[in-house]
């Protein structure tokens, strides 16, 4: 694979691997207005444009209001953050997941049945662990 270093107002694509090393963090605004902050030691892969997925790190999104039939999810080794419209911030690694809901509410699911996590709520869930 070859590496580029990103630079300010660049494009990215649905199928583009974003790596951030220890001392770096990245910026990503979408046309719709949704921003996502990629942390220090992240790897995300923008699946197409309703899906981000985090193999490994932690990311903030900040995701419009969507509408009834829109979709937005965060795909991670421990589940799937169906996403209509908040702030939250995902810490993720190839097996397991962390949800912090900063702002409205977030449906996180896995294999095992879903929660939802509202304000202020913490939910995490494991690639072998049933809710």
């Amino acid at each position: 694979m070859n590496k580029k270093i990103i630079k300010k107002r660049q494009r990215i694509y649905v199928g583009d691997e974003i790596s951030t090393d220890l001392n770096a963090t990245v910026k990503i605004k979408t046309k719709k207005g949704d921003i996502f902050f990629v942390g220090p030691n992240t790897k995300i892969i923008i699946e197409d444009t309703e899906d981000i997925n985090v193999k490994e790190g932690t990311i903030r999104s900040i995701i419009h209001k969507l509408g009834p039939k829109e979709v937005f999810n965060v795909v991670s080794g421990g589940g799937v953050a169906g996403v209509k419209g908040t702030e939250f911030i995902v810490y993720a690694n190839e097996n397991a997941s962390a949800l912090f809901t900063k702002k409205g509410n977030v449906t996180l699911s896995n294999f095992g049945g879903k929660v939802i996590t509202n304000k202020g709520e913490m939910s995490e869930s494991a690639f072998n662990v049933r809710f």
